[in-house]
């Protein structure tokens, strides 16, 4: 519930009240459940104790093993990205050597995903969301000194404390650690008002067995 934006629900207020009904109505959401998010492909979006927001299409399944919170927003526009941010994503294995694009991994596979972060316009308050994918775990291996970074629900959170143009750095390790397949989202950019100012493609990560 607190994910709602800057201030949760709108206000202290309403946040407080809200996580009120969530403990008085809901007491068996104690974040010990299981859930798990597929396409319409069956691939796997997400799966854990907490889900993160994400933009529905087609037929999505939601399975889990103990009594669920979901909550839903009808759609009210797209609004494409400003631009003012340009993604430069390269991809190489934890020896250097460089990828055309995600490959195929097995179970125990890893690949380093380095990410230029060109901003044309000094933003301030801006943030970085890094999904993670479901069947995998992810570390940040590079990390500007100025940034800071706090793993949220389904990715990691990292802001930039100066407003300024310029050129950054992101370097982060991804490793398979189930079999399947699932929808990667692309790192977002957004500042503090929440506009959308770069996304990368999303993709689509296979992992086999070893």
């Amino acid at each position: 519930l607190s994910q709602r934006g800057v201030a949760g629900w709108g206000d202290p207020i309403a946040n407080a009240r809200a996580w009120q009904i969530r403990s008085v109505l809901l007491p068996e959401l104690d974040d010990t459940q299981r859930l798990t998010v597929t396409d319409d492909y069956g691939h796997v979006v997400s799966s854990g104790a907490i889900v993160h927001a994400q933009r529905v299409r087609g037929s999505t399944s939601i399975w889990s093993d103990r009594p669920v919170l979901v909550g839903v927003e009808y759609p009210r526009g797209l609004i494409p990205p400003t631009r003012d941010v340009v993604l430069r994503q390269h991809y190489r294995t934890p020896e250097g050597r460089e990828l055309a694009n995600i490959p195929l991994l097995a179970v125990g596979q890893s690949v380093d995903i380095t990410t230029d972060i060109v901003c044309l316009l000094p933003r301030p308050y801006t943030s970085l969301f890094v999904p993670i994918p479901a069947l995998t775990t992810v570390t940040i291996r590079e990390l500007p000194l100025d940034w800071s970074v706090q793993e949220v629900p389904g990715g990691y959170s990292i802001r930039m404390r100066t407003a300024t143009a310029g050129v950054w750095k992101l370097r982060y390790r991804m490793t398979a650690v189930r079999i399947g397949s699932a929808r990667f989202d692309g790192l977002q950019v957004t500042d503090a008002a929440g506009t959308l100012h770069a996304l990368a493609p999303t993709k689509t990560l296979y992992v086999t067995t070893p």
